[in-house]
Order: C-alpha cells, then sequence, then structure tokens
C-alpha cells in the first residue's frame, strides 16, 4: 500500500521544472528568480514591501535568498545542501510555509516521519491552503500508521484541490 504514494516535492520525469509545484508555478507566472531580485536595483519607498520568490512572501530578501537556493539544491538532489539552505531561511523568516513543507518532504525522505510531520504540520499552521502539505501530511501519518489521521489530511488535500488524483485514490 505504502508504494502507491507519492510525495508532491518529489521530482518527476516529465516535468522539466522538476516538481509538480514549481510546474505550476511557472505557468501561472508568479515564478521569480531571485537572481532576477538581486540585480535589480531596489528604490528605497519599495525597500519595506514584501518580497516574493517562487509563491514565498516575505519582508526579509535574504531569507527569500535562502529559500531559492533550497529550491535550486532540493532540485539538484541536494538535500543536504537543500536542508541548511531552508534552515537558514526559517531562521531569518520562520513564517515561510514553504520552507517548512520542503523540509517536510526532505525528512520523510531521510524516514524521519515524525520530524516530517511536524514541519508539515507547521505548514499548514501558516498556511491553511497549502494543499501539498495536507496530503504528504496524510503520507507520512498513513506510514506511521495513523490511518485516520492520514484519511483527515487526504480529505483536507481533496477539499483544497479537488484535481488531486493522488489524494482521491488514497482516501479509498
Amino acid at each position: 500500500l505504502t508504494q502507491r504514494f507519492q510525495m508532491w516535492g518529489q521530482p518527476r520525469g516529465d516535468c522539466p521544472y522538476k516538481t509538480p509545484y514549481l510546474e505550476v508555478l511557472r505557468k501561472s507566472c508568479i515564478f521569480v528568480t531571485v537572481a532576477s531580485l538581486a540585480f535589480a536595483p531596489v528604490h528605497p519607498a519599495l525597500a519595506e514591501t514584501k518580497q516574493v520568490v517562487q509563491g514565498v512572501v516575505t519582508q526579509n530578501l535574504e531569507a527569500a535568498r535562502s529559500f531559492q537556493q533550497g529550491v535550486n539544491f532540493y532540485n539538484r538532489g541536494d538535500l543536504d545542501g537543500a536542508t541548511l539552505a531552508f534552515r537558514q531561511a526559517l531562521g531569518q523568516d520562520a513564517n515561510i510555509a514553504l520552507a517548512h513543507h520542503y523540509l517536510g518532504i526532505i525528512l520523510g525522505k531521510q524516514g524521519q516521519l515524525p520530524e516530517a510531520i511536524a514541519q508539515y504540520q507547521q505548514a499548514i499552521q501558516l498556511d491553511p491552503s497549502l494543499a501539498e502539505a495536507h496530503y504528504n501530511l496524510g503520507v507520512a501519518l498513513y506510514q506511521q500508521e495513523q490511518t485516520q489521521e492520514a484519511l483527515v489530511a487526504f480529505g483536507r488535500a481533496v477539499q483544497l484541490n479537488p484535481s488531486n488524483a493522488h489524494a482521491f485514490y488514497n482516501l479509498g
């Protein structure tokens, strides 16, 4: 049964952006690279505005850069580098839900399921609309033999993203 679960952030061979999440961001035209932010002149009036990097909203440009580095490391398969970068981003701004989500994915891949669950729960607390975090929480809970809790998480993932076939399938 556990083979039927696929974590949302796992690279797929048919996706040129390495993860389905990044593919969606790219298609929805909100994909902003840190390089464009780093080399663009910052007007003093905009210094206090929020920075948006791959759907991440933060007032801390360094946190945004660290998050982007984490995504880049993750996409290259460097989980240690990604973990370090995501933790650095969270050290600069603990409210980046996607950084918690990515850490959950990495910890899950490393078999650290209780820690992964905690990261998914933190991501959901920060952004309850993050369907992928609900789905991956369900996967981790199922792997911990917490079936009822997993079904609740899958149900919430389906509510938020009715086109998530994996979540529908996992509901039974």
